[in-house]
């Protein structure tokens, strides 16, 4: 599996991997803990492209 983040305003994307579904909101928590810390941001929105997998 992989996420995806996008800067909507200047279109730079961040990615990260991960094996298992499960493992998602671990991920997306580390990832943009790193990228307000590497910037010094705050993200103030997030959208989800509503793409969702079946499956386990």
């Amino acid at each position: 599996y992989f996420l995806f983040i996008t800067d909507d305003c200047t279109r730079y994307t961040w990615s990260a991997r991960f094996d298992r579904k499960y493992q998602l909101l671990d991920v997306f928590k580390s990832l943009v803990k790193f990228i307000q810390k590497t910037y010094n941001i705050t993200i103030r929105c997030c959208r989800l492209d509503n793409e969702f997998e079946n499956g386990p």
